[in-house]
């Protein structure tokens, strides 16, 4: 990383790692890998209109016995106002917002968000074996096309439990290398765009 905290991007480039017996190699990060993560990331957030089904009714209930009190108290108001001959406080009823309102929004908005990276959603997904499971997946395919999700998240669990003590890359590792924030390029090895 640099000294403001962003990471030095390089052009990313693929790289081989031993797992499970078997020598595999990792694509490059592209738009196809980055779409289908981001794809798959959204196919496991949980729905947050859905969400918001299950408890508007609840809400709702709650948002019309709120605005009846507020409109018992305007009407108090308006009344105490007349009997005193001055003018009324503004009413409160017609600027409260419901609760109700409020989740449909946020929940309508959560839901339209596109999942970047860095984004809490998709970080959160990154940080996770499931995540990782299915970039490696991912990564794997273009060279390995008979490849299944579940032989791929056996190549990352291999590194992921090996955590680099037999001089194999560990899963984050193989990853920096394939998306371009590796610290140093691949010893010998040519950039993409070298042999253009």
């Amino acid at each position: 990383m640099s000294e403001n905290g962003t990471y030095k991007y390089r052009i990313s480039q693929e790289c081989q790692e031993r797992a499970i017996g078997k020598e595999w190699t990792f694509a490059r990060f592209s738009m196809r890998v980055w779409e289908r993560l981001t794809d798959y990331g959204l196919s496991r957030l949980p729905n947050p209109l859905k969400a918001a089904l299950e408890i508007v009714e609840e809400v709702s209930l709650k948002d019309a016995q709120i605005l009846r009190n507020l409109l018992a108290q305007d009407q108090a108001e308006f009344a105490e106002a007349e009997l005193q001959k001055r003018m009324p406080k503004p009413a409160i009823a017609p600027r409260w917002r419901p609760f109700s309102d409020v989740i449909w929004e946020k929940a309508y908005a959560q839901r339209s968000r596109y999942l970047q990276a860095g984004s809490p959603e998709l970080q959160g997904l990154m940080d996770s074996h499931e995540g990782n499971g299915y970039l490696f997946y991912l990564l794997l395919r273009s060279h390995h096309p008979d490849i299944t999700e579940e032989v791929a998240y056996d190549v990352y669990w291999d590194l992921f439990t090996n955590g680099g003590a037999d001089g194999r890359r560990n899963p984050q590792q193989v990853i920096a290398i394939c998306n371009g924030t590796a610290p140093e390029s691949l010893k010998n090895a040519s950039t993409p765009a070298a042999g253009a």
